[in-house]
Parts: structure tokens; C-alpha cells; sequence
């Protein structure tokens, strides 16, 4: 049987599965040269896909890591910008509070620069409020599982509607030792 690249790991287990079950379904259970030469050459096919899959898999590794890490590096500087352009922002909040308390001091509306001038100018209320205060028609409730108290009451064998465990699978990398 000829290496033929471009069949994907899936298939090549299925044939080989199949194969198997041919030997098996055979009344004398003989594995014919045939198949013998078939199992083998799959055999090589598959584990050189495996390798491939191996090589694959450490390539994507090492590039992800590397973005992962530029990624972080790119997040510390927004950091540091954030940071900074919110310290920019607080002092300007400084400074116009000087402002105000120069304006209710001096009990004016305005006061003249060279170039510009502070003015006291009505803006948008702002509302205020304390919750425990607020009528019932003004609140609004928000529901939120309590994801903990859920899984710990499933893993306790306890039945909770609408929640469930699910289990799942992944992929561990082995080192192939003596097959």
C-alpha cells in the first residue's frame, strides 16, 4: 500500500480498525500477507502523521507563547499609558476644583486670563441617589448563579434544575516509551 499524505489521522485509524475487524471476522482468524502488509504500512503511515501532528503542535507552541508574551508586554504598556492619562486627567480634576473654590471665594462668575478665562456655566444634573431610599418601582433586580454553591451542590449528589457537570476530554502529551 502506497503512503498516501493527504488522508487525515482519522481515516488512516479507521482502516487499520477495519482491517483488524476483517481479520477478525475471518473464520480461521488468519491474518492473510496481504493484510499483514497493509497493518504495517498504515502502521508507518499513521505514526509518521503522528510526528507530523508532534511537530505541529511544538511549532504552534512556540509561536503562541511568543505572541502570548508580546501580548503581555503590549497590555503592560497600555497599563502604564492608562495610568498615565488618568493621572493627567485627575490633576486637570485639581485644577478646576482650585478654579471653583477662586470663583465662590471671590463670589464671581468668571475669571479673565490673558488668552482665556474660567466662567461658571450651569451643566446636565447629575443624579444622586441612595438605593435602600428608592420606591420599589425604581429598582431593578439582577439574578446571578452562584456557580460555587452549584457545583459543590452537584458534587454533594444533590439535584439542582437547570444545572448540571459536564465532563469532558482532553489531550495529554506522552513521551512514547519502548513501542
Amino acid at each position: 500500500m502506497e503512503a498516501n499524505t493527504t488522508r487525515t489521522l482519522a481515516e488512516m485509524m479507521s482502516e487499520k480498525t477495519e482491517l483488524i475487524k476483517q481479520m477478525e471476522s475471518s473464520e480461521t482468524w488468519e491474518l492473510t500477507p496481504e493484510m499483514e502488509a497493509a497493518i504495517d504500512a498504515l502502521t508507518l503511515e499513521t505514526t509518521a502523521k503522528v510526528d507530523r501532528y508532534f511537530d505541529l503542535i511544538d511549532a504552534l507552541d512556540v509561536e503562541g507563547s511568543a505572541k502570548a508574551a508580546i501580548a503581555a508586554e503590549y497590555r503592560a504598556k497600555a497599563d502604564r499609558f492608562s495610568r498615565s492619562g488618568q493621572a493627567c486627567l485627575n490633576v486637570i480634576k485639581r485644577l478646576k476644583a482650585r478654579v471653583l473654590f477662586l470663583l465662590n471665594a471671590n463670589q464671581t462668575e468668571q475669571i479673565l486670563g490673558t488668552k482665556e478665562r474660567f466662567q461658571l456655566v450651569k451643566c446636565q444634573p447629575r443624579l444622586e441617589y441612595e438605593a435602600h431610599k428608592l420606591p420599589e418601582e425604581y429598582k431593578m433586580v439582577v439574578y446571578q448563579a452562584d456557580t460555587e454553591k452549584i457545583k459543590a451542590a452537584l458534587k454533594d449528589g444533590k439535584t439542582v434544575m437547570g444545572a448540571s457537570l459536564v465532563g469532558g476530554l482532553s489531550v495529554r502529551r506522552l513521551i512514547n516509551r519502548g513501542v
